[in-house]
């Protein structure tokens, strides 16, 4: 009985599992004919491990922005776009790397890197601003170890080669029979400095014609928003923050960039004391100018923290500044991979300021102000790391721009397109 049952069991199964086939063969196609293979996965400049210079050249930095497309989604996700970067973008450029306050007496100095190359400014003894290589003419070791600090000179902790504030190799021992050395020669290699208002700007490369803007790239219309507002004297230093975000380093820059599109569905609390219906945007060579009045309210505290106007500027590649009712706020993003980046914001308070109620002092004014300001970077940095999973999807080449708001962004794409072709054919 056992084996009949089982028997029975085994022909019923064969005959179930033939028809299985059958039916999935008869309707496999039919149920697959109709499905057209996906563009983005027929191809896919982000994933085509061929020729990096397809995918830079893919974008066209002609088009009127109605016409535009996005740059490829490679150009956030592929470690060889950043490389190029490095080179290019952060080498041959102004870069924002501090504050004339953090080298205020003759000595101080601070050291951080741009691209791949790492860098020291000081005021000398002859109280220049002067702005250096930090490497060792002789082993390359940084001759600059701390962050920041007070000196008369730098002595490389390698062999103690060591050199003065004008740069200049004062002393290296031990080198008895070296032959065609003269010390003079040997200085720590120069970088270009330069200041706009507080903020202190280094250049890597020393080939002007090979950069994007000279400086000062006509920054004359930022100049005289920002000297009315007392931009050069008229703001104290108040503290630094530093946020770590798992994205590109352009998201977080298109992410500002967008003419205020996000704010009124990403940030409600901040939306809700901005005229974004006025939000306007103006675009100039190398840099653009967003500005938003502030809505009309009766609470004085909040009113207080906008102030008339709101204002948010973009300096290429990666210098934001932003003015809030009696602040002015410094953004400066740096990449650290080609999936994460690091946003520097130092928050500058106008010396005459008077807290309204109910705050009884600037620090209760200031502890408002700044978790305010947190609640909205926390909301940019979901946004942001949520936006650069997405860049890794297959489903997803390009985007468009929304050509009323959006042309700021476009313009940033540009700019860079122009550094990163360059790359390519030099």
């Amino acid at each position: 009985m056992h084996r009949l049952n089982a028997r029975l069991l085994y022909r019923l199964s064969t005959y179930h599992a033939r028809n299985a086939q059958q039916a999935l063969r008869v309707h496999t196609p039919r149920l697959f004919s109709s499905v057209q293979p996906c563009p983005a996965l027929q191809h896919n400049p982000a994933f085509s491990p061929s020729d990096i210079t397809s995918a830079i050249k893919s974008f066209d930095a002609t088009l009127p922005v109605a016409q535009a497309l996005t740059p490829p989604s490679s150009w956030f996700i592929d470690t060889r776009i950043l490389e190029l970067e490095k080179r290019t973008v952060f080498s041959k450029n102004w870069i924002h790397v501090g504050r004339l306050d953090q080298v205020s007496n003759t000595g101080d100095f601070f050291t951080g890197t741009i691209g791949t190359e790492p860098y020291i400014v000081v005021r000398g003894e002859d109280n220049q601003l002067r702005a250096f290589y930090n490497v060792c003419r002789h082993h390359a070791a940084a001759v600059a170890t701390s962050p920041s600090g007070n000196a008369h000179c730098f002595q490389c902790p390698y062999h103690g080669w060591t050199y003065d504030t004008f740069g200049r190799l004062i002393k290296a021992t031990r080198l008895k029979g070296i032959q065609n050395f003269a010390a003079k020669n040997f200085g720590l290699v120069p970088m270009d400095v330069k200041t706009f208002g507080p903020l202190v700007f280094v250049r890597a490369t020393k080939n002007a014609e090979s950069v994007t803007h000279e400086f000062p790239n006509p920054l004359n219309v930022v100049t005289d928003r920002l000297e009315a507002l007392g931009f050069a004297k008229g703001f104290k230093f108040y503290t630094s923050k530093s946020w770590d975000l798992n994205c590109n380093w352009k998201v977080f820059v298109d992410n500002y960039l967008d003419g205020g599109y996000h704010v009124a569905h990403l940030h409600k609390g901040l939306g809700s004391l901005l005229d974004l219906q006025n939000y306007k945007t103006e675009v100039f060579d190398g840099y653009s100018i967003q500005s938003v009045p502030a809505a009309t309210s009766s609470d004085a505290s909040q009113e207080s923290r906008v102030g008339k106007e709101a204002l948010y500027i973009y300096i290429y590649p990666n210098l934001m500044i932003n003015r809030y009712g009696p602040l002015i706020e410094t953004n400066t993003v740096f990449p650290i991979s080609s999936d994460k980046c690091r946003v520097l914001f130092d928050y500058m308070l106008d010396e005459t300021f008077v807290p309204p109620a109910p705050y009884a002092s600037n620090k209760e004014y200031m502890d408002m102000t700044l978790k305010a300001s947190d609640v909205v970077q926390e909301e940019d940095i979901g946004i942001c790391e949520a936006v650069q999973r997405g860049l890794h999807s297959s489903s997803y080449v390009t985007g468009r721009y929304a050509p009323s708001v959006e042309h700021a962004d476009y313009h940033f794409h540009q700019l860079l397109s122009q550094d990163l072709n360059r790359a390519i054919s030099s």
